[in-house]
C-alpha cells in the first residue's frame, strides 16, 4: 500500500485511484476505504478471510499437497463439489519493507491461519 513516494499509513489525506468509470463521472477508491475493508469488521468471518487473502496477493490454489517448505502455511479444505484443494499462502518479508508493510504482512498471516482453523479473526484497533 505505497505509492512512490511516502507511505499512505502517514499520509494526512487519503490517496485516491480511478477503477472505472466515464470520462465525465470518474469512480474512485481511496485508502480509507481500503483500510476500512481490511479493520472495519468487529469479525472476520471465514468467506470474508478469503476474499481478503486473494486481495492481499499470497493466496494459491492447488489440487495437490505443497512440497515440503514451498509456502509458508497450507491448509486442505473441501470445495462446493467435494473436491479437496489445497490452499497456499506465501507473503515473505522482503528487506525493502518497512514497518507498516511488515504489519500488514502479519495482519494477513493471522487471518490464513484464522481461516485455516475455521474459526473468525476478532479484530481490535483500541
Amino acid at each position: 500500500m505505497r505509492a512512490s513516494g511516502p507511505e499512505y499509513f502517514e499520509m494526512r489525506k487519503p490517496r485516491e485511484i480511478v477503477v472505472g468509470g466515464t470520462p465525465f463521472k470518474l469512480k474512485y477508491v481511496n485508502t480509507d476505504q481500503v483500510l476500512n475493508l481490511l479493520f472495519g469488521f468487529e469479525r472476520i468471518k471465514s468467506t470474508q478471510a478469503l476474499m481478503l487473502l486473494y486481495l492481499s496477493g499470497g493466496l494459491t490454489l492447488q489440487d495437490k499437497e505443497p512440497a515440503k517448505g514451498s509456502c509458508e502455511f497450507s491448509t486442505k479444505k473441501m470445495d462446493e463439489k467435494g473436491e479437496t484443494k489445497w490452499f497456499l499462502y506465501n507473503l515473505p518479508e522482503a528487506p525493502s519493507d518497512d514497518l507498516s508493510t511488515r504489519n500488514l504482512k502479519e495482519f494477513f498471516k493471522a487471518l490464513f491461519v484464522a481461516y485455516k482453523l475455521d474459526d473468525d479473526l476478532v479484530v481490535s484497533l483500541g
